[in-house]
């Protein structure tokens, strides 16, 4: 794993749709094998709802905080 990837895992971010509307809010969970990341996804309320696995590549319009 590289140090690069890790340092996004416990990272909070927002995605935003058509009309900057929010689509999803979550944490990176863990960095997988080449670039992946597991993605834990949260409802509304806060509560986590499930889990999506994404490319770095398909992170570039994420908002982390």
């Amino acid at each position: 794993m590289r140090e690069s990837n890790s340092k996004l895992v416990g990272r909070l971010f927002l995605t935003f749709g058509d009309e900057d509307q929010l689509q999803w809010q979550g944490e990176i969970v863990e960095s997988l094998q080449n670039g992946y990341f597991l993605c834990q996804l949260f409802g509304w309320l806060g509560q986590p709802t499930n889990c999506v696995i994404r490319n770095l590549s398909q992170m570039t319009d994420w908002h982390f905080y």
